[in-house]
């Protein structure tokens, strides 16, 4: 048997790693069947979906608060709350409360 490991970034402002990663196995086995053991493997790069990558894959959990986006109007942001040798640790991304799928494409003006 076959095995594919499918260990993908989020594709900005468009699908979460877990979402990258799933749509690569469905067409992976569409393309070459069930003999064909897949391993989806959520992986960020700091940014954009990094909490939700590591409490995915330490067995975390994610907690809600509501912040401020770079317009300071509220959103919903998340954080990972993950446990290793017995200690508790937050894991933020500032991508939740200031990315810039946050603002809308005719706002984004620097000057």
């Amino acid at each position: 048997m076959k095995k594919i490991v499918i260990a993908s970034d989020s594709f900005k402002g468009s699908l979460s790693s877990k979402e990258v990663a799933r749509a690569a196995a469905e067409g992976i086995r569409e393309a070459l069947g069930e003999e064909v053991e897949i391993v989806e493997v959520q992986v960020a790069d700091g940014g954009e979906g990094t909490s939700a990558a590591l409490a995915e894959q330490l067995g975390g959990e994610m907690q809600t608060v509501v912040v401020c986006d770079p317009l300071f109007r509220p959103v919903e942001a998340h954080y990972a709350i993950v446990v290793a040798d017995g200690k508790r640790t937050a894991v933020m991304e500032m991508a939740e409360a200031s990315g810039l799928t946050l603002i809308p494409t005719w706002v984004r003006n620097p000057i």
